[in-house]
């Protein structure tokens, strides 16, 4: 017990030391904010972020770090970050989440595939499919797999990719389905590259959360993209919603 009262306190002293750090070098070139993203945040909302933070603060570096969320969480508790950007729940005590909009995954296939004759199909439907899904850690696979799990179904992958882009790539050329953020399918559903297919029962809808460590010195740069994050993620989701519909 006394072992892991020390571990909690050493950690915070460091974790002080590290903000310190950051600080004095702020004050010396003007700031540099250290942000990670989910793939789909990175991809669909980051750049607008970061064009905001540079009309604010035309001094300040932003470092952008676009990874899954299980190696995001880990850059945080390590203080090698100042915030992230992700999709889903916030577990560890640690760290701080805010809800700032949502979003949702979508089933897609080729325009040829079977499926795209259909306005929507039964989960059950889903296990027969030759399935190119993300790897397991990021926010799209845990979401998926989680909700077929309660349905007591599960999905056994032809592919797994860190790359969206590769995965829409093969459902355009009918290699099998997937499930994907909207907000990246977006433009190839409306080329009809691929087509958008509905999932009856399976609610794949996520919330995006801006996420911090607890105790977090939150300097005017940062509580910036704080308030940047929350105002265009909402207008970025009802935005994503609206086209969606």
């Amino acid at each position: 017990e006394s072992g892991e009262l020390f571990y909690q306190y050493a950690r915070h002293i460091l974790d002080l030391c590290g903000q310190l750090d950051d600080r004095m070098q702020g004050l010396a070139d003007g700031g540099t904010l250290r942000i990670g993203a989910s793939i789909t945040i990175g991809n669909y909302y980051l750049p607008g972020y970061v064009r905001e933070m540079a009309g604010r603060w035309p001094q300040t570096t932003v470092r952008a770090f676009i990874e899954n969320t299980g190696t995001l969480e880990a850059m945080l508790l390590a203080n090698q970050l100042d915030a992230a950007v992700w999709e889903g729940d916030v577990h560890n005590p640690s760290l701080v989440g805010r809800e700032i909009g949502r979003d949702h995954l979508q089933m897609i296939c080729s325009p040829e595939h079977p499926l795209a004759r259909h306005g929507s199909v039964a989960p059950q439907v889903l296990c027969m499919q030759n399935f190119l899904l993300r790897e397991k850690g990021s926010a799209v696979r845990d979401l998926f797999d989680l909700r077929m799990g309660e349905l007591g179904l599960a999905v056994e992958p032809l592919w797994e990719s860190v790359s969206t882009q590769a995965i829409v790539h093969a459902v355009a050329q009918d290699i099998g389905v997937s499930v994907l953020p909207y907000a990246l399918v977006r433009g190839d559903a409306e080329q009809r590259r691929i087509a958008c297919v509905e999932i009856d029962g399976l609610d794949l809808s996520r919330k995006l959360r801006l996420v911090y460590r607890k105790n977090k010195y939150i300097s005017p740069q940062l509580h910036s993209f704080f308030e940047i994050v929350a105002g265009e993620g909402k207008a970025g989701a009802a935005r994503h919603e609206a086209a969606r519909k």
